[in-house]
């Protein structure tokens, strides 16, 4: 499947993995163009992101980024904890006060739309 989706990566000029989070939010996978594609799809249930986690698994995908956030209550709690933990770190959080800070604007400018929509833009679901 590795060599499918580096022909794929060529084709619409992925070169590397972070860019898979802007293609995947602008395009909808080309179907019936690249035969190969939508097969290697239909094995991942139609989920470009469990493809691109069980192909790359060296990269840490932060799937948050993601338009659609892999649903599942598994999923649920681990991208959420994975969102918080690295939000966390990106300001800098020390203490458990520090958390009070947190807006659904600051969630949405450090890409967490995505998981926002899953809990319907509320703190409370989150």
């Amino acid at each position: 499947s590795r060599l499918a989706i580096s022909e794929l990566e060529k084709n619409l000029n992925i070169r590397n993995y972070s860019d898979w989070y802007e293609y995947n939010k602008a395009t909808k996978l080309p179907q019936k163009r690249h035969l190969k594609s939508a097969q290697l799809l239909a094995t991942s249930k139609w989920s470009l992101t469990k493809l691109l986690a069980s192909t790359y698994t060296e990269y840490d995908w932060c799937f948050w980024f993601f338009s659609k956030v892999p649903q599942g209550p598994k999923n649920e709690k681990v991208n959420r904890r994975s969102f918080f933990d690295w939000l966390g770190a990106q300001k800098g959080f020390k203490r458990p006060s520090d958390w009070y800070s947190i807006t659904l604007e600051l969630i949405s400018q450090f890409g967490g739309n995505g998981l926002l929509r899953c809990y319907f833009l509320s703190l409370i679901h989150i």
